[in-house]
């Protein structure tokens, strides 16, 4: 059994996910992940400029996923650059778009 505040930090993720989650997704094998994905313009001093998208998910609907899987978001593919766990049971997947 989880200790309280692991249990407790389960349900407020799931929580957040269900009522913020704006695309569901196919990670990899897995499809129907729900999440939310963020795909805003940055700009750095004026310099370097483009988009950087992410889409954040339970870490528990896609366990298996690394650098290089492939993410569908709308019918639009993905590789996934990076993957930010921060530990409480979120991911963030840093995305290219292919």
């Amino acid at each position: 059994m989880p200790a309280p505040f692991a249990a407790l930090e389960a349900r407020i993720n799931a929580a957040t996910i269900a009522h913020l989650a704006n695309v569901a997704a196919s990670v990899g094998a897995v499809s129907g992940v729900e999440g939310t994905f963020d795909n805003a313009y940055e700009d750095a001093f004026g310099i370097v400029a483009g988009t950087s998208p992410s889409l954040l998910i339970l870490t528990a609907a896609a366990p298996a996923v690394a650098h290089g899987t492939a993410v569908v978001i709308g019918g639009v593919s993905y590789t996934v650059t990076n993957v930010r766990p921060d530990g409480t049971g979120m991911t963030r997947l840093m995305l290219q778009e292919v």
